[in-house]
Order: C-alpha cells, then sequence, then structure tokens
C-alpha cells in the first residue's frame, strides 16, 4: 500500500535477444502522490491467516521498460552499447 519501488526478477532483452532472467531496482509509485506509475498496476492481495500486521500485495506490469541503470549488475553487466 506504500511501498514506491522493489526489485523486480525481468527477462533482459537486448537487441531484440532474450538475455535471461535479471534483477532490476524499479520505480512502481509516484513519490508525491503514490499513484501507480504508467503501465504498472499495483493492489493490495487481503489479509494473510496469522499475520495481519504484514501488508502483501501484487505489481503488474504491462509494456514497462526499464533504463539499464536499474539494473542491478553485480554478476551481470550490461554497457551503454548493449
Amino acid at each position: 500500500m506504500t511501498g514506491t519501488h522493489s526489485v523486480v526478477y525481468a527477462q533482459l532483452i537486448v537487441d531484440g535477444e532474450k538475455m535471461g532472467v535479471q534483477a532490476f531496482f524499479v520505480p512502481i509509485r509516484e513519490i508525491e502522490t503514490h499513484r501507480a506509475l504508467p503501465g504498472i498496476e499495483v493492489g493490495d492481495i487481503g489479509p494473510k491467516f496469522g499475520f495481519s500486521a504484514k501488508d502483501n500485495g501484487y505489481c503488474i506490469f504491462k509494456g514497462v521498460r526499464i533504463p539499464r541503470r536499474n539494473m542491478l549488475m553485480r554478476y551481470v553487466n550490461i554497457d551503454k552499447n548493449g
């Protein structure tokens, strides 16, 4: 309900070629208004049995492009030219 960023595992595609699943740091909401960013749907999945203090939700990404600078590049590195 309040998260503005997420670490997302997504398919890395370079020049149309799939390079495998990689981790990305992705903004999901506007900081000021907490509205979901374009192409991102967020929602609550409801209460958890025994963990009512925990907030669990979902994100759906539709046509979202993530910049290279948001890729967590500890193990895989993509240079500016791809």
